[in-house]
């Protein structure tokens, strides 16, 4: 039988180089010299088959098995032996048909590698493949000289391990083992179970109590939740409902008062200038009266005068005297004549300041247009410009540029700790530098700075369980400046076009705020231009970003990045100081808008003067042009009168004036006189009239806003106290979900906005009743129901496994009591073979005699020793101690071979094992292990003649390099020659 197919060693001992044996013979035979390394094949076999005693390897230390060098070879990393088993008819406990074992040992390691067909097991998978075959430690399958002292003097309980491997137990004596100490490990396992349940039982009692609390605190608690936060979102989006409504109400009446409180201020003004022209009016009425009436006293007496003459002129023109009658017609005429003209003075008058006056009002028209022109675009940029604060101030206010995160965070500012507001609050710089600034800062603008870590966990803590959304927390304390090197600074100052790092322009910053504003800005640069950005790179080794002024950007290592960029509001920095000049431009705007009212009220004014002139001068034209052609048709008559009477054509003499003559013209010129005054006292008489009539509208304007402006002021008043009264409502409410169910209004809005089946009157008073039960309850231990819980499955666990173990226990029990009953029938079985195949055995090796085996202790067969009882030929003896070296081995050989007729070795190996027999034993040492070839693959180690002589294979093993074993295939006459010695290898 071929078992062992191959033998492959290389750095095990003395097998420096790679050594390989072809076992293709049933029976092997190894020889050599001492010293020769032959033995070494055998200590290899026992190390690959898991030898752990280096001492039994003829070592002392690990290292001792690996190849320690020679002249010639330097020493071996390791040490690596395969051993290649044919297990066709599965010998060996795994099932393949061909088994490569190998161990590999690192020098300086200890720790060995064991692999089975390349793949790495533990020892204990190899001892398990081998085990019951006859090469486990202990068993007569590997015999030498040791092995055979070690079976004649060991102990009865030692020695019983031959016998199970021969009864094939092992497998099961290591299973018991194994299952015992399993039952140990169940027992103990079992043990600690019950404790632990116990225990648990205990805890869950207690617990179970204090669960039962905290479910009843939770049920309230829950009720209180849910009742209070509805009710909590009923008022606040009642607050925030009626703070619409109040929002409203307050920006329709200040926006109302925006707009009155300019126009009373400008209808004041206008009341002023209308009353002011009103007097200036009244006086000149006043004048022109006193004019007038002096004037008409100066007419009436010049009438009186003359209706005296025309009673005179009327008598002689009616009188008989031709002369009479002729002078009092010419008289007449001329009177006529001159007043016609003085009319006509007049209608040309009237009509030179008609035309004066409509050019006037024209202008005015014209100065009018202009006025309302610049009134409304002023208006139109100031709506403009305060639509335009109304935006800044919003987004100051709200910060649009802020995500959820950082918004969710501001707004609830005043619930939570430490924090001091965003990065966009703290800068502020010259507008000059504020697109550069802005890009610089780039989203870090929306960061929110806090005072320490655990603020900003507060904070993320807070957006996580509201889903709030993400933003980064700068905390003041934490920060690590970033700044740029004294050296490179030295550098930029002496470069035209460096504005300054980033983190120095920002202005009134704080000092504790510093850190976080180097930690963004302290390594950026501000330069005007691209090429200065450029020069600056340059000589900073291109190790930092530069910004220019309009926003072009070099970043470290030289990439550069530009365009045009609108930044909306210049990025939300500056805004206070926009802010300030929008004001400024409004305000301005404002006093010329008044300025041009004032002016156009007073346009108005002249224009209204003019119309009234003008209609005057209208009014006089149209009379006086009347009054000349009536006097025209009257002066006709009366010359056609006189041509026929004096028979000569009328003609004005030049001389002395009658008095007639004198007094028309008088009153001619009075009359004049009369007709401007009165055109003037007319005009500013209506002119008063229509003053009066726009000063009472003015007054009841006036009137009518100022009622306005104090009803705007009352809702102002009361809905002022209403929306802060709205506001704190809304602030207690955010302040109460903040502190107490850590929740913004949105979050509670949105989970809590379902109606109430009781009414809010109802809520209140059971969220007060609950508030005081939950206070009464005490302390608590609010993670009772998950101790609870995870207890109670812990214990129903443990109580499973518990169960499980002791079910495993019964089984691991039976499992003995099965492997006890198989081993004993076994082993009872094997040993009652071997007593009748011993004595046959012992008789053939020794001539004669007899042998037995014997239990120690035959009531426990399965723990019991085995004693060797032999009797040599002529001798009587009770100890195998007494025999001599010979007879030990022939005993030794003896059981061996009595194994091997009932249980077969698949291989033996006998390691100069026939070295103690004379020659005639050892022939029947060799003829006897030759018979058993058929069955049992043999390695035999010998100096033997007789032994090599049955051997179907000789190596033979020598040292051609000192230190350095090498395997060579001899013939049987080399061997013999060579290698034949009666004395035992001291190898």
């Amino acid at each position: 039988m071929i078992f062992l197919k191959k033998f492959e060693a290389k750095g095990f001992k003395s097998f420096a180089d790679m050594t390989k044996l072809n076992f293709d013979s049933a029976m092997i035979g190894i020889v050599g010299p001492n010293g020769s390394g032959k033995s070494n094949v055998i200590d290899a076999i026992k190390w690959v088959l898991g030898e752990k005693s280096i001492k039994s390897l003829r070592g002392k230390k690990s290292d001792d098995i690996i190849f320690h060098g020679s002249n010639s070879k330097p020493k071996s990393e390791f040490a690596e032996v395969t051993l290649t088993f044919d297990n066709t008819s599965r010998v060996l406990h795994i099932d393949l048909d061909e088994v490569a074992v190998t161990r590999r040992l690192y020098r300086g390691d200890g720790n060995n590698d064991y692999f089975i067909n390349g793949e790495q097991v533990r020892l204990k998978d190899l001892l398990d493949v081998f085990v019951d075959t006859g090469l486990s430690k202990g068993s007569l399958g590997i015999i030498s000289q040791g092995t055979i002292n070690w079976f004649a003097d060991s102990k009865p309980e030692d020695r019983r391990t031959i016998f199970e491997e021969a009864a094939g137990i092992g497998l099961y004596i290591r299973r018991k083992e194994e299952t015992l100490r399993q039952l140990e490990r169940t027992q103990t396992n079992l043990d600690r179970l019950t404790d632990i349940t116990k225990e648990l039982q205990r805890d869950i009692k207690k617990l179970e109590v204090q669960a039962s609390k905290v479910k009843e605190y939770k049920e309230k608690k829950e009720e209180l939740t849910k009742l209070e936060i509805s009710i909590i979102v009923k008022d606040v989006v009642a607050a925030n409902k009626e703070l619409d409504y109040v929002s409203k109400m307050l920006n329709e009446s200040r926006n109302s008062n925006i707009t009155l409180e300019p126009k009373l201020n400008a209808l004041i003004e206008e009341l002023i200038i209308y009353k002011d022209k009103l007097e200036q009016s009244d006086i000149k009425v006043s004048k022109f009266s006193f004019e007038l009436n002096e004037i008409i006293n100066k007419i009436n007496k010049l009438e009186i005068e003359k209706s005296i003459i025309d009673n005179d002129l009327k008598l002689d023109i009616n009188s008989s005297d031709y002369s009479s009658k002729v002078d009092a017609l010419y008289e007449i005429i001329v009177n006529l004549d001159k007043e016609i003209n003085s009319k006509k003075i007049i209608l040309d008058r009237n009509k030179n300041e008609f035309e004066i006056f409509n050019n006037q009002l024209v202008e005015l028209d014209i100065n009018r247009n202009d006025f309302t022109n610049s009134i409304y675009d002023l208006t139109t940029k100031n709506v403009t410009n305060k639509t335009n604060l109304t935006h800044l101030e919003d987004t100051l206010r709200n910060k649009p540029n802020h995500d959820g995160g950082s918004k969710a965070i501001l707004n609830n500012k005043d619930a939570l700790t430490g924090i001091l507001g965003s990065v966009m609050d703290f800068i502020k710089c010259d507008p000059e530098h504020a697109q550069a600034i802005t890009i610089a800062l780039g989203k870090n603008v929306q960061n929110i700075v806090v005072n320490t870590i655990r603020d900003a966990r507060r904070c993320i803590d807070f957006l996580v369980n509201n889903k709030a959304g993400v933003t980064t927390f700068m905390p003041v304390y934490e920060m690590k400046p970033k700044l740029i090197k004294p050296e490179h600074l030295e550098i930029m100052q002496h470069i035209d076009g460096f504005v300054g790092v980033a983190s120095n322009l920002i202005l009134k910053l704080e000092k504790k705020i510093q850190p976080v504003i180097d930690s963004i800005l302290g390594r950026i640069v501000i330069a005007t231009t691209l090429e200065a950005a450029s020069e600056i790179s340059k000589y900073t080794f291109s190790l930092y970003k530069i910004i220019t002024l309009d926003g072009q950007i070099i970043n470290p290592q030289g990439s550069i990045t530009g365009g045009y960029t609108k930044l909306a509001n210049d990025g939300f920095i500056g805004l206070e100081t926009r802010i300030k000049e929008v004001k400024k431009v409004i305000e301005s705007e404002e006093a010329q808008i008044n300025k041009l009212r004032i002016k156009l009220k007073e346009n108005d004014l002249a224009s209204m003067e003019l119309r009234n002139k003008i209609a005057e001068r209208k009014a006089n034209i149209f009379k006086f042009d009347d009054q000349i052609k009536n006097l025209e048709t009257e002066m006709i008559k009366y010359k056609l009168e006189y041509e026929k009477l004096s028979k000569k054509a009328y003609e004005p003499l030049e001389g002395n004036k009658s008095e007639f003559t004198l007094i028309n013209e008088k009153l001619n010129l009075l009359l004049n006189t009369k007709e401007k005054v009165e055109n003037d006292l007319y005009a500013n008489q209506n002119n008063k009239k229509l003053l009066k009539k726009k000063i009472y509208e003015i007054e009841e304007t006036i009137d009518l806003t100022r009622k306005a402006i104090d009803k705007n002021k009352d809702i102002i008043l009361e809905f002022d106290k209403k929306e802060l009264k709205n506001i704190n409502i809304i602030d207690n409410a955010k302040n109460k979900l903040n502190d107490t169910y850590k929740m913004t209004i949105e979050t509670a809005i949105e989970s809590y906005s379902e109606p109430l089946t009781i009414s809010d009157n109802v809520a209140r008073q059971k969220i007060e009743k609950l508030n005081k039960e939950i206070g009464y309850m005490g302390n608590m231990n609010m993670d009772a129901i998950n101790e609870l819980k995870e207890k109670s499955e812990r214990y129903d666990k443990m109580k499973a496994e518990e169960l499980e173990i002791a079910e495993a226990k019964d089984d691991l029990l039976n499992s003995i009591s099965e492997l006890d009953k198989k081993a004993h029938e076994d082993f009872s079985n094997t040993i009652n073979k071997i007593n009748e195949e011993l004595p046959k055995t012992f008789k053939y090796l020794f001539g004669g005699g007899d042998c037995r085996i014997e239990y120690t202790d035959p009531n426990n067969i399965l723990t019991s020793g085995i004693e060797v009882k032999a009797c040599p030929p002529g001798k009587h003896i009770n100890s195998l101690f007494a025999l001599s070296g010979g007879e030990k081995t022939l005993v030794a050989l003896s059981v061996l071979f009595s194994i091997l007729k009932i249980s077969s070795f698949p291989l033996v190996i006998l390691d100069e094992g026939e070295s103690a027999l004379d020659p005639s034993n050892v022939e029947r040492f060799a003829n006897i292990i030759h018979a058993f070839s058929n069955e049992t693959q043999f390695l035999v180690i010998t100096h033997r003649p007789l032994t090599m002589e049955k051997c179907d294979k000789l190596y033979g093993a020598t040292m051609l390099t000192k230190g350095v074993t090498t395997m060579i295939h001899v013939t049987l006459s080399d061997a013999i020659k060579n290698y034949a010695n009666d004395k035992p290898d001291a190898e």
